[in-house]
C-alpha cells in the first residue's frame, strides 16, 4: 500500500506543519458553511438588507470556526 511521509523541523516549521495537519478542520468547516448557504437560499428568505445579510453570513462562519476550535487569526 503506498505511503506518503510529511516530515517537519519543528519547532521552526510550525506553522507548515499545523496546516497541514488541519486541513480537515477546514474541510468540514466548508462543507457545513456550503450546506447552510444552501438551506439560506432555499429557505432563508428573511427580507433584510445587505448589510444584515453580511453580518449573519460572518457570524455564521466565526461560529463554524469556533465549533471546529479553529482560529483563522492565529498563525
Amino acid at each position: 500500500m503506498p505511503k506518503a511521509i510529511l516530515e517537519y523541523n519543528l519547532p521552526e516549521d510550525d506553522y507548515e506543519y499545523k496546516m497541514a495537519t488541519g486541513g480537515n478542520s477546514f474541510y468540514v468547516i466548508l462543507q457545513e458553511f456550503d450546506n447552510w448557504l444552501k438551506d439560506e437560499q432555499d429557505y432563508g428568505d428573511r427580507g433584510i438588507t445587505v448589510s444584515e445579510v453580511r453580518d449573519l453570513i460572518r457570524n455564521k462562519l466565526h461560529e463554524l470556526l469556533r465549533d471546529e476550535s479553529v482560529d483563522i487569526w492565529r498563525y
